[in-house]
């Protein structure tokens, strides 16, 4: 019988102590925030867009190809609450060169922030379920802030193995006001953490409805694939390297008898995170 006890024993302390550093890292999908616990997220990083518009006229397709490079910033603030609940507030800065296709429109400065807030069940347990809820509100002052007011609402889970394997599934509905433009997103990682340093994969679809007549060229869907490495660089930081992959199909439209066009466009982008408890 003290066998078998201490052989419990032994499995329930390997469990938890597996479950603790499994989620021990920011950048891990099961980190949970502990209340009055402040984070900042800084985020610097390049990236290269290849637009790909094309026209079908009587059968015939019609491709052309241009490439612009963007440097960007984000800088992000979560607060943790009493509860398993916290709050947050994001903004990126970004700076994108000009492409000759008029009709994609990129402009450079401050998006408009973005205030979020979550729930976290079971946070000391293997499985962990979330409910999320982030708005955008418009500001205008800008032409990067004249948008439709953005809001988001949607749940995950995230599983720890006793291997300390993490993985999650997160599906987010995203809707804007007045355009029509609202898409639902499902995104799935893996994090692992090997040593010093852990490794997390990442990928994501977003569908998005049909857009409203008076948009030239809406999305239609957008694939993205994400890869980052991480490691603790001080008693409260943690970096994170990470190249990040998106594919985004436009919708074609018919602009007259026999006339189509469409789009694509693809950005490879690589960036740095650090994020420091307070």
């Amino acid at each position: 019988m003290k066998k078998i006890i201490l052989s419990l024993l032994s499995v329930t302390s390997f469990e938890m102590a597996t479950i603790a550093m499994a989620e021990d890292s920011p950048f891990s999908p099961a980190f949970v925030l502990g209340e009055q616990q402040l984070i900042s997220g800084t985020a610097l990083g390049v990236g290269r867009l290849t637009f790909k518009p094309y026209a079908r006229f009587a059968g015939v397709r019609f491709a052309a190809e241009d490439q612009v490079d963007e440097v960007f910033a984000r800088q992000s603030f979560r607060l943790g609450l009493a509860g398993n609940a916290e709050i947050g507030i994001s903004d990126t800065y970004s700076d994108v060169g000009s492409t000759k296709f008029g009709y994609f429109h990129t402009v450079d400065g401050f998006s408009n922030p973005t205030i979020s807030a979550r729930k976290t069940w079971w946070p000391e347990g293997a499985v962990r379920v979330n409910l999320h809820g982030a708005i955008t509100p418009k500001l205008g002052g800008s032409e990067l802030r004249d948008i439709s007011t953005i809001y988001s609402v949607g749940a995950g889970a995230a599983m720890i193995t006793e291997s300390g394997l993490v993985t999650s599934l997160d599906v987010t509905r995203v809707m804007h006001d007045g355009n029509g433009t609202d898409s639902t997103a499902v995104s799935a990682s893996v994090y692992r953490e090997f040593g010093l340093y852990g490794l997390s994969v990442s990928g994501q679809l977003q569908n998005y409805n049909t857009v409203s007549p008076d948009i030239f060229l809406g999305r239609e869907l957008v694939e993205s694939v994400n890869v980052g490495v991480s490691r603790k660089v001080a008693e409260n930081s943690w970096l994170q390297l990470a190249y990040q992959y998106s594919n985004s199909t436009y919708q074609e439209r018919q602009i007259a008898p026999n006339f189509f066009n469409g789009a694509n466009i693809k950005e490879d982008s690589l960036q740095a995170t650090l994020r420091v408890f307070f």
